[in-house]
């Protein structure tokens, strides 16, 4: 159970976020700069250290101290005995105000490796007593007693507890029995705005897709090389595939599959992975639309202000696909056929104006969702 009491920080609070930073995923880092952007409008005076994976790139990513998680398995914590990194981690959170694990899919057994890293780095935290907040997360599908054991004890143990979709809301208070659960929304929707739309779109489309085990993805990545083949035939549309992650488990793999297959050289190109979310969104916002495997994909493509049609994986991108009213161009990955996907493209093209009116009216309500997380931050923090 949630216990929501008031905890008391200094004048200047000494605040840990964790999350998975520095893993090359873009929208980990977008998540990260999101709960940034929140904690410090809402605690100016605020002291912030980032656990990553990567402490030097995410200190020149995001502008704060960063230090290396809690290692989880035997190589790394020897190495982080013999390099001393450990023993800067453990001070740092020993000396923490408030714990933030941030945002994020961290808890579905999906990956069950996934479920303890994030789990070890909560124990340490309440080793030290130090509160913990449990920001901005989708949780599930935990359809293993081990999940959702391991899961019910990290929520059990934070203070505070947002989710990002209503779904996650429902297991945690039904399954698992976490009362005191605020439904909110992404992180990433707190992010500054782009400025100015650009009036007119080039001729292209974005596409993203990551791997993903099930079903027959020759096949699938098959359908969409024909599908890039066809907007360029059909609408004189390029097809730019964007990586959003490059490491461990690398989109490029499954994009140079995809590439390979693209019979027309010119109808497509692969875009230079960068950590920068703006230039994604910027490339985006100039784009006619967006086919979009990574939840990110789909964000970065609402705040941008650019119709998508998704291509699920998980529930989490079902939720947010719902979230924006948006169901009608949604397929599920594993069914994809390449008849419904030029039919839905078709119907997006044609009813585009209206699609991104309802999109923008959607982000609206999203970014007020999760910028409330600032008012529950500045609670405690007074």
């Amino acid at each position: 159970m949630v216990c929501d009491n008031v905890f008391y920080m200094r004048e200047n609070p000494r605040i840990v976020i964790c999350g998975n930073y520095g893993a090359t995923n873009l929208g980990d880092e977008a998540i990260l700069e999101g709960i940034l952007t929140m904690v410090r409008r809402s605690i100016p005076s605020a002291d912030i250290t980032i656990m990553s994976s990567n402490p030097e790139e995410t200190t020149s990513l995001h502008g704060e101290k960063s230090i290396f998680l809690v290692p989880a398995g035997v190589r790394s914590f020897f190495r982080g005995i013999f390099s001393g990194t450990i023993g800067e981690t453990l001070d740092v959170m020993k000396r923490a105000d408030l714990f933030i694990l941030g945002g994020g899919g961290l808890f579905t057994d999906e990956r069950p490796m996934a479920v303890l890293i994030w789990s070890l780095q909560v124990r340490m935290a309440r080793f030290f007593k130090v509160p913990i907040f449990c920001f901005g997360q989708s949780v599930g599908p935990l359809r293993t007693f081990f999940g959702r054991s391991v899961t019910r004890k990290v929520f059990q143990s934070a203070r505070m507890v947002s989710v990002r979709d209503p779904s996650s809301a429902i297991l945690l208070q039904r399954s698992l029995g976490i009362d005191d659960v605020k439904e909110l929304a992404d992180p990433a929707f707190a992010l500054a705005s782009l400025g100015p739309i650009a009036e007119q779109q080039e001729s292209y489309i974005v596409l993203s897709v990551r791997p993903w085990v099930r079903g027959k993805s020759s096949e699938l990545y098959k359908i969409l090389a024909q599908f890039i083949d066809w907007a360029w035939k059909s609408h004189q549309l390029k097809t730019i595939l964007v990586p959003f992650q490059v490491a461990n488990g690398s989109d490029i793999d499954v994009l140079n599959k995809i590439f390979d297959q693209v019979e027309v050289e010119d109808a497509a190109e692969i875009f230079a992975y960068t950590s920068d979310y703006r230039k994604i969104m910027e490339l985006m916002s100039r784009s006619q639309a967006v086919v979009g495997m990574r939840l990110h994909s789909l964000i970065f493509s609402a705040l941008a202000h650019t119709p998508f049609v998704g291509l699920s994986y998980s529930e989490k991108v079902r939720q947010f696909v719902k979230q924006v009213h948006m169901e009608e161009y949604l397929f599920e990955w594993e069914n994809l056929e390449l008849q419904l996907l030029k039919d839905a493209f078709e119907g997006m093209l044609k009813h585009r104006d209206e699609i991104s009116v309802r999109i923008d009216d959607a982000v609206f309500d999203l970014r007020a969702k999760a910028m409330e997380h600032e008012e529950l931050l500045r609670r405690r923090a007074e």
